[in-house]
C-alpha cells in the first residue's frame, strides 16, 4: 500500500498500526535515516529486519548497509545499520 505519513504531534501510533512492517521500516528510514535491529524491534516491533530488507530489496527498493562495531561491557558487538541508497 501507499506509505503514510505522521501528522507534525501526532503520535504514530494509529497510523503506524495501519501500516504493514516494509512500510513502517521505509517511513522510519524516510525520518531517522537509517535503521538498526534493535531500532526496528523497540520502535516498530519487527523482529527480522533483515528479512524484511530483503524483501524490500526484491521489491525493488536501493538499500544499502554499513556494519557497525559498538564496545559494550561485555565486549565489541556488530550489527548492521540499514539505509536507503
Amino acid at each position: 500500500g501507499a506509505l503514510q505519513r505522521m501528522e507534525p504531534g501526532s503520535s504514530g501510533i494509529q497510523e503506524r498500526a495501519n501500516m504493514t512492517q516494509k512500510e513502517r521500516i521505509i517511513d522510519y528510514m524516510r525520518l531517522h535515516g537509517s535503521i538498526t535491529t534493535m531500532e526496528a524491534f523497540s520502535n516498530l516491533h519487527v523482529t527480522r529486519l533483515a528479512a524484511r530488507i530483503a524483501e524490500l530489496k526484491s521489491d525493488g527498493y536501493k538499500i544499502g548497509c554499513t556494519i557497525v562495531t559498538k564496545q559494550t561491557a561485555n565486549g565489541p558487538v556488530r550489527f548492521g545499520r540499514y539505509y536507503q541508497i
